[in-house]
C-alpha cells in the first residue's frame, strides 16, 4: 500500500502493526484469482488490471468503499415511501 496504514487510522499501536505485517505479507505474494474470486468476488476485475503487489491495498479500499456506499444509500430519505426502483441489498 501507498504509505503507511498507520498514517491513515487512528488505532492502537498493536492493530497498526498488526494490519502493517498483514498487508505486507499479502504484498509479498501475487495472490491466486480463485482466492480473490471467493473471498472479494468484486474485486476480480481489479485483480485483472492490478499489479500484484498493489493488489491488496486497493482490493481493501473497494471492499470498503463498496460497503460504505451501501450504508449511504440505506441513509439516504425516500420520498414518502416511494421506492426508487432498485432492491434492498
Amino acid at each position: 500500500m501507498t504509505g503507511s496504514i498507520a498514517d491513515r487510522l487512528v488505532v492502537q499501536p498493536e492493530v497498526a502493526a498488526a494490519l502493517e505485517r498483514l498487508f505486507a505479507n499479502l504484498e509479498a505474494r501475487s495472490l491466486p484469482q480463485g482466492l480473490v474470486s471467493q473471498y472479494l468476488p468484486g474485486a476480480v476485475d481489479l485483480a485483472r488490471d492490478t499489479p500484484a503487489r498493489e493488489l491488496p491495498g486497493r482490493a481493501a479500499r473497494l471492499h470498503v468503499r463498496r460497503v460504505l456506499q451501501r450504508y449511504a444509500r440505506a441513509c439516504r430519505p425516500t420520498t414518502a415511501g416511494v421506492s426508487d426502483g432498485r432492491e434492498s441489498p
